[in-house]
């Protein structure tokens, strides 16, 4: 392998050093490309999007959410058939289950849930992040009419930026770069409002446009509207709906389904294909982890999701029932046994007493014919 020099549009030569160019080699330059130079010479390259995977998974997506909140709907909503229809079917006939999940709280719950997931506002973190564009003169020439606060949040800490319309973007980065400076209030704090020591994130400029940097592998996060703007670190995408996912307009939402314009989605991918990414990333790991929250299932005791703590809580009150029927069942056998005795008992007291009753019948009968006899025999001298 040599080291290879390469002109792109006329910009200053280019050294890697191997031929072959690309993320797998640790050397990327055309983000996404990986090049085999075998000669010298020069070539012409064409690079677009090939978004048609991307589209065909989330119209999957949209289809098996609509399916989702269309049962939970229905199910939410239908009644139990009523005495006359239930009279004229079997007993163990699906339609008698209708109507068990009317109104269920679960069901609202995890379709709030969806709704808030589909419908919010994401916060990107970053451990660079290079402004969208150059930034001259003061903030108010770039837009920021009042005073404006940035924070920016890393490692369980959070500075607050206090962002002036007369401030200039080197005013900025010394805020953000100078830690002793009493005026600057850019101290880093933990939640408890314990001041932080060390220098947790750096700032910079570029090309007139502002940098800010993680002094280590910590995320950053940034937020205050206002402040960003001015500063062009600001995203052009926080919600779905701005790349083409949003809740229906036929029923204003009502049924908490989707539609995906996929013009709307090409669109922005072609106006910042990074940030696109990175929302539907954000997106679909919190659709994971909402996922997993609710189906987790463990044998060893360990955190369960909310279905299957339901499961669980009705299994238990089925097995405390079965418990109970089974226990009142013996309670039930125990009590005939002791009844049967007691009334085979009383059937022998009877018996015996009929015996009594006879025998004294016929006692009383051989008396009665002995004194007839008697009265005869004196009647007769």
């Amino acid at each position: 392998a040599h080291n290879a020099i390469l002109s792109i549009d006329g910009e200053t030569d280019i050294e890697r050093d191997s031929n072959d160019i690309g993320e797998a080699y640790g050397n990327e330059l055309l983000k996404g490309v990986t090049l085999h130079l075998k000669n010298t010479g020069s070539v012409s390259i064409d690079v677009f999007q090939d978004a048609e995977k991307a589209v065909e998974a989330i119209n999957t997506f949209t289809e098996n959410y609509n399916s989702l909140m269309s049962w939970m709907n229905t199910r939410m909503t239908e009644s139990q058939v009523d005495e006359d229809t239930a009279a004229t079917i079997d007993s163990d006939d699906f339609r008698m289950r209708w109507g068990l999940l009317h109104g269920n709280s679960l069901l609202r719950q995890t379709k709030s849930q969806l709704r808030d997931l589909m419908a919010q506002s994401f916060t990107y973190s970053f451990t660079q992040r290079t402004g969208t564009e150059e930034v001259y003169g003061t903030m108010a020439t770039n837009g920021l009419i009042n005073d404006a606060t940035l924070r920016l949040r890393i490692a369980g800490t959070y500075m607050d930026l206090s962002v002036l319309p007369s401030y200039t973007l080197q005013d900025v980065v010394d805020m953000i770069n100078d830690k002793d400076n009493p005026d600057m209030h850019n101290n880093f704090y933990d939640e408890t409002g314990r001041e932080r020591d060390q220098p947790l994130l750096k700032a910079s400029i570029d090309k007139d446009k502002l940098v800010i940097s993680s002094t280590s592998d910590e995320t950053i996060t940034m937020s205050g509207t206002a402040a960003m703007n001015a500063l062009k670190v600001n995203y052009t995408y926080k919600g779905l709906f701005q790349v083409g996912l949003a809740t229906t307009s036929t029923d204003y939402g009502k049924s908490g389904e989707l539609e995906f314009d996929e013009s709307k989605f090409m669109d922005a991918l072609e106006d910042n294909a990074d940030e696109v990414q990175e929302l539907m990333l954000m997106f679909a790991n919190q659709m994971d982890s909402w996922t997993k929250s609710m189906l987790t299932t463990s044998a060893s005791g360990e955190t369960k999701g909310t279905l299957s703590r339901q499961i669980d809580d009705l299994d238990t009150r089925i097995a405390s029932i079965d418990e109970y029927l089974e226990k009142y069942q013996d309670r039930l056998d125990r009590q005939e046994e002791a009844l049967r005795k007691q009334y085979a008992a009383a059937e022998q007291s009877i018996a015996k007493l009929s015996q009594q009753a006879s025998s004294i019948a016929s006692i009383l009968s051989m008396m009665n014919n002995s004194s007839s006899s008697s009265s005869s025999s004196s009647s007769s001298s």
